[in-house]
């Protein structure tokens, strides 16, 4: 659960692939069986008015591209996106785009920020990266 806009809050729930193709068939009487499971989130579920329909994915494509070249650089999911189950990807964003602003001010006007861009954004990442896509494999094994 999260806040957003008009004092409305966002529920998400991340499952297995095989249950988002049940989810599909029947997604309200679905979601609502997923959400009862958990009794505390739940009762205010229960008590809630839903405003918009339900929206879904199915499980996303993880990628890792090349962080940098002359007079560019990627940040967040556009340079390592990585299937939103865990939340990592706001993370991933904020630190990039501090790693990307430290390493072009740290090279002194010269190309050098590109390398070092991508050498720590990888050191700072690719562990979260790769975590978040075993994990997405199968949802089950993941800790609560």
């Amino acid at each position: 659960m999260f806040p957003s806009d008009a004092w409305l809050t966002c529920l998400a729930l991340s499952i297995n692939l095989s249950e988002y193709q049940r989810l599909r068939r029947d997604p309200s009487q679905r979601f609502d069986d997923l959400v009862r499971r958990h009794s505390g989130l739940w009762d205010r579920y229960a008590g809630a008015e839903r405003v918009e329909r339900l929206s879904g994915s199915r499980p996303q494509d993880d990628w890792i591209r090349c962080a940098a070249g002359p007079g560019w650089a990627l940040v967040g999911d556009s340079g390592l996106h990585q299937d939103p189950w865990s939340g990592a990807g706001m993370d991933c964003a904020g630190v990039s785009a501090a790693l990307l602003v430290e390493s072009y001010c740290a090279a002194g006007g010269t190309d050098t920020w590109i390398h070092a861009y991508e050498q720590r954004r990888d050191e700072q990442m690719l562990d979260v990266f790769h975590d978040t896509v075993s994990g997405a494999a199968d949802l089950s094994t993941a800790p609560p």
